[in-house]
């Protein structure tokens, strides 16, 4: 009973395994190189994304995109979305909770910084992403994100969202 109560309670132990002249080998977090794009280390923040800022309100998006193709009620966020040609915009209270830019854009603008609509040239632009999930990857500054959706089987960019990493 008592060797069975260490055999389980040994994986817990803070202690390093090694055998007798052998060298314990430990990971470390190295820090990422030098960037000179917009990255986090020189905290250029996102304020916009193809011109539109997450603190526009809803006459602001019309005033600078036109009128939208349609209004969608989107029940999961409680959002209105407005959409258009090549993007689609979520509003809430009034305000852009969202900008989803399509895959047939012809270019990405974020802040002042133009790119074509690949995962190249935006990791190009924005440096190496925050976080990589299965669908894309993710550059957060401050409060703002960037996710760069891509189809997990082909990595082929399918939509840009722009979002308040607060906000989801």
């Amino acid at each position: 009973m008592l060797v069975l109560m260490l055999a389980l309670t040994a994986p817990l132990s803070v202690q390093p395994v090694a055998t007798q002249g052998q060298s314990v080998v430990s990971a470390a977090v190295q820090p990422a190189a030098e960037r000179t794009t917009l990255e986090s280390d020189q905290k250029v923040t996102f304020d916009t994304v193809n011109d539109i800022s997450l603190y526009d309100t809803a006459e602001d998006l019309v005033d600078q995109c036109g009128q939208p193709v349609s209004i969608e009620h989107n029940r999961l966020l409680g959002s209105k979305e407005y959409i258009y040609d090549d993007m689609l915009v979520g509003i809430n209270n009034g305000i852009v909770h969202y900008v989803q830019v399509d895959n047939k854009a012809g270019y990405l603008k974020v802040n002042n910084e133009y790119m074509e609509m690949t995962p190249s040239s935006i990791r190009a632009t924005l440096g190496e992403p925050d976080f990589v999930a299965q669908d894309g990857e993710v550059y957060v500054r401050d409060h703002h994100a960037v996710k760069v959706y891509m189809n997990p089987d082909s990595g082929k960019l399918q939509h840009v969202e722009f979002f308040d990493e607060y906000s989801f």
